[in-house]
């Protein structure tokens, strides 16, 4: 990463909303970002840009452009290029929280 990224990041643990045991199970602390990636799924056939808005060696809250169509499990094309695949853990409103599975 370097300095530009850097500067656009801010780790939390926890912070704002949720319990103490809520950020216990996260398990990593989390940078909160800016950055577009696209979810890739139905074997690579359909793309879906999100925003990453927070995100941890562990995993990522993200806002996907429909957050219905997100399906139980795909891989996420990071801004670096990188790819992960990802399980959905939780849905609110038009946020997505997803765990690394690879």
């Amino acid at each position: 990463m370097n300095n530009v990224e850097k500067a656009g990041t801010m780790t939390t643990k926890g912070a704002g909303k949720g319990t103490e045991a809520g950020s216990d199970r996260r398990g990593a602390a989390r940078a909160k970002t800016l950055k577009t990636a696209t979810i890739i799924y139905d074997q690579g056939r359909c793309t879906m840009t999100c925003t990453i808005l927070e995100i941890s060696p562990n995993g990522a809250k993200l806002r996907p452009q429909d957050p219905i169509w997100v399906p139980e499990s795909f891989d996420l094309r990071l801004p670096d290029g990188s790819r992960r695949h990802c399980d959905l853990v939780r849905r609110v409103k038009t946020d997505i929280a997803v765990r690394y599975a690879d």
